[in-house]
């Protein structure tokens, strides 16, 4: 069920093949007002979505049935805040794919008004970080920020560095096989940056980010 200004569907098997193996880094374009979302094959495989569900655009509620249970009040009440009123969404938690073990995502996005000042659109990445979590890292907590602030340097270098990755299926073979991997590792340091940036930001501001364990 396409979508205007949204084109849904899914790439072919070598860019699927290649998007699971060199890279970590997902993307996500959601129309709000369809309830319809844009995923890249990672993504998909992070939320365990099924073939149809990507060639229609999966609605919010796919998403929150892929995060784990303990997990989808916080991140429905935080999508919900930075739904009014747009900015910066950063959240760290799990998902739980039908198809395979639970995994630690890091997701980011800005949700963005339209002529009329209301919310329309939302896009961002997501990244798993599954292995630093069985690390360690984050102590086993999820995390949501909601930051309502126009967007600073990093946000605007994350955008640039998002269009760049969006922009890797018209290279070459050749070139992509060089590029990506370098530039997976690029959004993901991006992507870190932002999500300690912005929970700083919002406990300066005495919103502290919401913890659940």
């Amino acid at each position: 069920m396409p979508t205007d200004g949204l084109t849904h569907g899914v790439a072919d098997d070598a860019w699927i093949r290649t998007v699971l193996t060199a890279s970590s880094v997902g993307t996500w374009d959601w129309d709000i007002a369809a309830d319809r979302t844009r995923v890249c094959p990672l993504t998909a495989h992070l939320f365990g979505f099924l073939p149809d569900q990507v060639e229609r655009g999966p609605a919010l509620a796919d998403f929150l049935r892929a995060i784990h249970a303990e997990d989808r009040t916080p991140f429905n009440a935080t999508v919900a805040e930075v739904r009014r009123r747009g900015g910066l969404f950063v959240a760290e938690y799990r998902t739980t794919p039908r198809s395979g073990p639970l995994r630690w995502v890091l997701a980011r996005g800005w949700f963005e008004g339209g002529d009329t000042g209301a919310v329309t659109r939302a896009r961002g990445i997501v990244i798993d970080v599954t292995d630093s979590r069985l690390d360690g890292y984050g102590g086993g907590r999820a995390l949501f920020s909601a930051i309502d602030e126009s967007a600073s340097p990093l946000e605007r270098f994350a955008d640039t560095a998002l269009t760049a990755w969006q922009g890797l299926q018209g290279l070459s073979d050749e070139d992509d096989a060089s590029i990506r991997p370098a530039l997976a590792a690029l959004l993901e340091t991006v992507g870190r940056r932002l999500a300690i940036s912005g929970s700083e930001t919002t406990m300066l501001r005495g919103r502290r980010p919401s913890l659940h364990s």
